[in-house]
């Protein structure tokens, strides 16, 4: 494909061009403002033989020991699979929450990266919540429906990651 050209003037691969903006919360209700996005040429895996299969989020913490205990406490997760070095110190990990495998890493920290934000899909968000809150020991904001359909409640780690847990799927404007 020539570049500069749309993706749609040739094939149905277009991607939201970086600068296009497809929404904005604003306001202490958060009324949503949708806007179109334009397409613009990116790579199609498909044109390649190739497809995507999904993604793996990793975490590094400086104690995955520490990280993967409260994840199981305060989360809920399940089924932590531990490297350890020589001194017992888990190095790598795997947690899973629900069908979706997380690699912890314990080491490697970096300041980079530390406003991710992770949605886990649960189908009891205000049970899910109160099992977090009593776990956690802390106050937290109770779930809200927001306007762009999702019931929604956030929890930030101790390492600074946020939590934030869906009952629903957002729905497009119209």
């Amino acid at each position: 494909m020539t570049k500069g050209r749309r993706a749609s003037d040739t094939h149905d691969c277009h991607w939201p061009h970086p600068s296009a903006t497809h929404g904005s919360l604003e306001g202490e209700h958060q009324s949503v403002r949708a806007e179109p996005l334009e397409a613009v040429s990116a790579p199609c895996p498909e044109e390649h033989g190739m497809a995507i299969e999904g993604v793996s989020p990793y975490l590094r913490y400086q104690d995955a020991d520490a990280a993967l205990e409260w994840m199981e406490r305060v989360l809920g997760f399940t089924d932590a699979v531990r490297w350890r070095d020589d001194s017992g110190r888990t190095f790598e990990a795997d947690i899973h929450a629900g069908a979706t495998k997380i690699g912890v890493s314990g080491g490697g920290v970096s300041d980079e990266g530390r406003n991710a934000l992770f949605i886990v899909h649960v189908d009891d968000v205000d049970a899910h919540f109160e099992l977090v809150r009593g776990a956690s020991g802390r106050e937290l904001d109770a779930p809200v429906d927001q306007p762009y359909g999702p019931r929604t409640f956030t929890i930030t780690d101790p390492w600074g990651y946020q939590w934030s847990f869906w009952q629903g799927e957002a729905t497009p404007p119209r």
